[in-house]
Order: structure tokens, then sequence, then C-alpha cells
């Protein structure tokens, strides 16, 4: 337990690798084509028009304003701001040409706003990208990748509705704990279970420490 928590003020001390682009959210809605947009209390929601996700757009209203309510509730202090904006586009190749990565979400931290792959067989992960962009605009940048994406994890609450710790039981007895230094930077290649991994741990911190000394951390 002790060797653990040294290990966590290490890697605290590394520097994350998350790049910054600016204008992102701003030059897909300016790009070449119709948008469809609906609005919520807390936001802004746009698809290409006549797109399937542009069909869902309201519905994906009511469940981010759903999500929201849950991560606002397990992080406990963050700002209220402006509406943020829910891009949300239609193909692996579109999300790369507006956010610039081929993955199922990418939160805008300096843009108050997020990119969602919408696909017919999977929901968006709001409140995963939720947590991302809430918890870095009121505490700040994370000081490491497996931070972030384990505040992010966390924020969620749970995985496939299975306790996180749970989870990283399983891997364990699978011998598929990741060793946290090597998770140090963003990079392509990590298994996905190593977020769960993150998740669970920063979990322990929450519930160890309490909210304000994990911000303190």
């Amino acid at each position: 337990m002790k060797s653990f928590f040294l290990l966590f003020l290490l890697v605290l001390s590394a520097g994350c690798e998350n790049s910054k682009e600016d204008g992102l959210l701003k030059n897909a809605l300016a790009a070449d084509r119709d948008w469809k947009k609906v609005s919520t209390e807390n936001f802004i929601l746009y698809a290409p028009l006549e797109s399937p996700a542009a069909k869902k757009l309201s519905a994906f209203g009511i469940d981010a304003e759903a999500a929201r309510l849950q991560v606002m509730e397990q992080l406990q202090v963050v700002k209220q701001e402006e509406s943020a904006v829910l891009i949300f586009t239609t193909s692996p190749e579109e999300m790369l040409q507006f956010s610039g990565v081929r993955t199922s979400g990418r939160a805008v931290i300096d843009e108050n706003g997020i990119f969602f792959l919408a696909e017919t067989f999977s929901a968006p992960a709001f409140k995963k990208e939720l947590g991302r962009l809430y918890s870095w605009r009121s505490w700040g940048k994370p000081s490491n990748f497996w931070f972030d994406e384990g505040m992010a994890v966390y924020a969620a609450g749970d995985c496939a509705g299975e306790d996180l710790h749970a989870w990283v039981s399983k891997l364990a007895s699978e011998n598929k704990l990741t060793d946290f230094s090597e998770l140090e930077a963003e990079k392509e290649g990590y298994p996905s279970y190593t977020s769960i991994q993150a998740g669970s741990f920063v979990k322990y911190l929450m519930e160890k420490y309490g909210i304000l000394s994990f911000r303190m951390f």
C-alpha cells in the first residue's frame, strides 16, 4: 500500500503530453456542411444534418443532462459554466477529420466542448468525457496520462455496470495489470483495460483520502 502511494506521487511529477489544438470545435462547425442544433439547459448539441446522429440529437441531449447530474455528484466540486458544446460525428474518418483522433470521444478543454463518435451499436460515453472536461476545467491539467484517464473513468462511476475494483480484481487474477510507470505518457497501444485499472486506483484514492485531499495531490 505504501509503495503504491509513493508511486502515485512519483507519477504525478511527470508531464502530461496531451497536445493543444486551438479552434477544433470552431473549425468543425465552420466546415462546408449543414448542422442540426439542439440546445438543453447545459449543452449545445450539433450533428450533421440528415445523419443518424441528427435524428437522435434530442435524445442525446436528455442523456447528456442525466450524465451531467451523475458526474457532478461523483466529482462534488466543479465549476458551473456556460453550456458545453457537444459535436457528434458519424464515422471514424469524420471523427479524425474534425477532432484529430480516431476515438469514441475527445474533450477539447480550452473550448469547453467534446467530440463524440455517434455509432449505431453503442451509446456515446457521456459520463467519461464530461468527467474529463469538468475535472480539467475545474481543477486544472492532470499531470499524467493515466491520472487523466483514471479521473475520467472514475467520473463514469462504473464500467458496464460493474464496480471498478471488481474489474481490477479480475484483471489481477488474469495477470493483466500494467505497471503505472509504463502509463506515464499518452500514446497509442495501451490495452483498453488499463483505463479501468487507472480508474480503480483513482477511486481508491478518493475513498481513502477524500476529494479535497485528492485534488491537493
